[in-house]
């Protein structure tokens, strides 16, 4: 748990707006569809979705 909430803090963003997510989201989806991985991107400013990116072999309920 110590080793989570040291990550966490290290990875705070200065600055938060939706084309940051959009950008942060395509890298993901980029680096999962280069392995094959099949997961769900989601990420969001406060309640909104922003970004959302199912790879083959990810089902909706992979966001949950």
């Amino acid at each position: 748990m110590d080793e989570l909430l040291a990550e966490e803090e290290r990875l705070v963003l200065d600055r938060f707006d939706y084309t940051l997510a959009w950008g942060i989201g395509g890298r993901l989806r980029a680096t999962a569809a280069e392995r094959a991985l099949p997961v769900a991107i989601e990420i969001a400013h406060g309640a909104t979705p922003v970004f959302l990116a199912l790879l083959p072999g990810a089902t909706p309920d992979n966001n949950d």
